[in-house]
């Protein structure tokens, strides 16, 4: 191009070249700065979703969206089905209908976990291939994957919640809850341990989640009743609050029952434990939300 100038006879003809030129040039070049951006930007999402997904073992399209974007409308669905469409043609992973509700599954493949473990990125008990994962997406760990997905700040490094798969991998800050149980003083003490469905950090310490997709048995809220007092009252406190959340209608008397519970003082063997039931619910060290599966967010409920 810059050789044709030279053959140029006429000054303004060589000037109005040269701006042509240097226009010609401009726009092409931000066509393909733009491309470039464009190619690098999907690069980053195929990442950032093959680390999420790594992180909760399966999800749904609606809840990479959520987790990834921070919202499921029409663009994020697209952005999302977008990004999957290439990591499942790349084979990276692998999907599956849920015969529930119908939703599409994804798990990564050998390729991807291979391809991510090269790179030095860190997989919850360093399991090797997730299709176990599909086989085992049971409603309740769905349930868990969509609050997970609610806390999730998008940021692999800060991520601000661990999943059910990386507690019971032990890869979480906090991954259990012991707690005594002594009905009166002629019997040994009980020692239990409570596992959280997720774990969200807060301003004050860790939020401690429990998602409720079904009805709970006495005996059930008994032990959670006194897991809760375990965490409230440690020495070393790390629990700020515990996080009660209604995933399905069968749960939906969730927080009338633990409250009449706490009042009329299960789990309570003891005046004394009486009264440590009747200040979980005086400090609000319990909250209760609704999880909205439509666009997986959370309703704050009274308590």
């Amino acid at each position: 191009m810059f050789l044709m100038f030279a053959h140029c006879k006429h000054r303004h003809k060589h000037r109005i070249m040269l701006t042509l030129l240097s226009y010609t040039t401009y726009h092409s070049q931000r066509k393909i700065t733009m491309a470039i951006n464009k190619q690098h930007q999907g690069e980053i999402n195929r990442l950032r979703v093959l680390l999420y997904v790594s992180k909760v073992g399966y999800a749904s399209l609606k809840q990479i969206a959520r987790a990834i974007w921070q919202r499921t409308d029409a663009s994020a669905l697209v952005m999302t089905g977008r990004t999957l469409k290439w990591l499942t043609e790349e084979k990276y992973i692998v999907t599956r209908r849920d015969t529930i509700k119908s939703e599409l599954l994804v798990t990564l493949t050998k390729k991807a976990v291979r391809w991510l473990t090269e790179r030095d990125f860190t997989l919850p008990d360093h399991w090797k291939h997730a299709r176990d994962w599909l086989r085992n997406a049971y409603p309740h760990r769905t349930a868990c994957n969509s609050v997970h997905a609610c806390f999730y700040t998008g940021n692999y490094d800060s991520p601000g919640v661990w999943s059910e798969l990386e507690i019971g991998a032990r890869a979480s800050p906090i991954f259990q809850q012991t707690y005594e149980k002594q009905e009166n003083a002629f019997v040994l003490k009980e020692v239990h341990c409570k596992i959280p469905d997720v774990i969200a950090e807060s301003t004050t310490g860790f939020e401690w989640i429990e998602v409720e997709n079904c009805s709970r048995s006495e005996a059930d809220f008994e032990k959670l009743i006194l897991a809760m007092r375990a965490m409230r009252f440690a020495k070393d406190r790390q629990i700020s609050n515990v996080h009660c959340i209604i995933a399905s209608t069968a749960a939906e008397r969730f927080s009338t029952r633990l409250k009449a519970y706490l009042v009329d003082g299960l789990g309570a063997f003891s005046p004394e434990q009486q009264q440590l039931n009747q200040q979980l619910l005086k400090e609000q060290f319990i909250k209760i939300s609704r999880l909205n599966h439509t666009d997986i967010s959370l309703e704050a409920l009274p308590f």
